[in-house]
């Protein structure tokens, strides 16, 4: 049996696995994604603003550095998501003294 002729039941159960979940989370990601998207969100988006919301009722604003930290992305990728939300007028962003 060549490479390529495997079946995938043959790769190891942990590789298994780790496929079906992966496969799982995209799939679901897309539903919150489509289902979002009549908001004109992404799920991603609709995270931080619903993370903010909560944030700025109970402390001092956020920086862009603790927002990535919080929701385990780099910064340029939160950057991205805040010059999204802030081309909406959804956040305001404002220098950090």
């Amino acid at each position: 049996m060549t490479e390529s002729s495997k079946h995938e039941l043959d790769a190891p159960l942990w590789l298994r696995t780790e496929s079906t979940l992966i496969s799982a989370a995209r799939g679901i990601r897309r539903a919150y994604d489509l289902r979002l998207s009549e908001l004109g969100l992404n799920l991603s988006e609709a995270i931080l603003l619903a993370f903010l919301q909560e944030a700025t009722q109970n402390s001092e604003p956020l920086t862009q550095v603790d927002l990535a930290r919080h929701m385990r992305v780099g910064r340029a990728a939160m950057g991205s998501l805040v010059d999204s939300l802030e081309g909406r007028d959804w956040v305001e962003r404002k220098a950090n003294p």
